[in-house]
């Protein structure tokens, strides 16, 4: 899907961009500021970059960019001086602004359907009809990804790269086993 025929994501981009600037101006710690929205900005870049080739779903753009405009107020406060935090610390009685473990554990929630979409996408479809990485599934096995083993080389070019995409598939079959053992070792009865 184009940028064009997706009329959320330009919505999405300009609300985030919009509470971004406005939280960029004045910070209570310019240098903490830019420190922290150097990755932000390497890494919506990354994903404008390689939107045409490898676009997400809506879901997933809307997960990230909220956890990018929690992690903007967060920089734009300091983390530990931010005002619901504050509150949070003093509403409860606790002993410091627990701020950053509430945006830890938003990054871990909200980052999750993301990082499962492109890993479903990158390790490919054997995987994810095996069900390694699947949200939603009441009942999980332990798996064996099989994917044709190479062959030898041979005189012919066709066959050649025949053999370079056999032990490609075998490398990602490698790198997978070890996800697919320790993620789901059993299957519930």
């Amino acid at each position: 899907m184009t940028l064009r025929a997706n009329r959320f994501l330009p919505f999405l981009l300009s609300l985030y961009a919009i509470i971004w600037i406005a939280l960029a101006v004045a910070p209570r710690d310019r240098a903490a500021w830019v420190l922290e929205n150097l990755l932000v900005v390497l890494f919506v870049g990354a994903l404008a970059f390689t939107f045409r080739r490898f676009t997400l779903s809506n879901r997933s753009y809307f997960l990230i960019a909220t956890f990018l405009t929690l992690h903007a107020v967060g920089a734009h406060y300091t983390y530990a001086q931010t005002p619901f935090g504050e509150w949070l610390r003093e509403a409860f009685d606790l002993s410091r602004n627990h701020f950053d473990r509430m945006i830890h554990f938003s990054f871990g929630l909200l980052m999750a359907y993301p990082v499962r979409e492109v890993l479903l996408r990158v390790v490919g479809e054997a995987i994810a009809e095996a069900e390694i990485i699947g949200f939603g599934a009441d009942r999980v096995k332990q798996i064996e990804i099989s994917l044709p083993a190479p062959r030898l080389p041979c005189e012919h070019r066709a066959d050649n790269r025949i053999v370079a995409a056999a032990s490609k598939l075998e490398r990602l079959r490698k790198a997978a086993e070890p996800v697919a053992t320790i993620i789901f070792a059993c299957r519930e009865l």
